[in-house]
């Protein structure tokens, strides 16, 4: 599609279309994207600013049919703001340096910000940290944000979901495997402290899950899920 879709819901079980939204990529004549391609959007409400932060990926190279990673080595990550997800901002680039970035998600903490991203570069001898969930800190929302982390994952991991610990000792992020469609899982304390992998034994996610998303629920809105969809 060349829109954004966005759905609404009151209780996580019953959902309605919101509105489409097309960003005028025009406004960025170096993003060549096949068909005004928009992967992976994410949304984050700023409290600080009152401001909706959309992004996604498109990229700056359509590729060529001998250079299949061309197109994903040429992804860019985009925003938009909203205050009423009715009327947007023009799109920008988010990060200042020429580094392919998908799947990024932006949290705050400390009074900073943190963009959990993919560096989508092809992993080799000249860029070992190709195909890994890294992490990149600002001191405002729209950055500048410093280069990213060393990897807090292996190589191949993707859509990266941050949560907040249940027992309150900091943060999980899940990635996801691939080939082969398994699940990894980190923790820290905090999202500019070193990160330690989770031993698989000591996790579990659901059969056959992948590329999902993973938010943070109260008892009411589980009980109601549960209730609508099953365990």
């Amino acid at each position: 599609r060349d829109d954004i879709r966005l759905w609404v819901s009151t209780n996580l079980v019953a959902w309605s279309l919101w509105r489409d939204f097309r960003p005028k990529l025009e406004v960025l004549p170096e993003i060549q994207g096949p068909g005004g391609f928009h992967g992976a959007p994410k949304m984050f409400f700023d409290e600080p600013s009152g401001q909706y932060l959309l992004t996604w990926h498109s990229s700056v190279n359509i590729g060529h049919p001998t250079d299949t990673e061309g197109l994903w080595r040429g992804m860019r990550t985009l925003y938009v703001l909203s205050r009423d997800l009715v009327t947007f901002t023009e799109p920008k680039r988010l990060f200042p340096w020429e580094m392919a970035t998908i799947d990024v998600l932006v949290r705050r903490e400390g009074g900073r910000y943190f963009a959990i991203l993919k560096d989508e570069r092809y992993p080799s001898a000249a860029w070992p940290t190709g195909k890994t969930i890294r992490i990149a800190a600002a001191d405002r929302l729209l950055g500048p944000y410093a280069p990213p982390s060393l990897p807090v994952s292996p190589n191949f991991c993707e859509a990266p979901m941050l949560l907040r610990r249940p027992d309150g000792a900091g943060w999980y992020l899940y990635s996801e495997q691939y080939p082969g469609r398994a699940y990894r899982l980190a923790t820290a304390p905090a999202l500019d402290a070193p990160w330690r992998e989770v031993f698989w034994m000591e996790f579990s996610v659901p059969e056959n899950a992948r590329h999902g998303c993973m938010i943070e629920l109260g008892r009411a809105e589980l009980e109601a899920v549960l209730a609508a969809f099953g365990p």
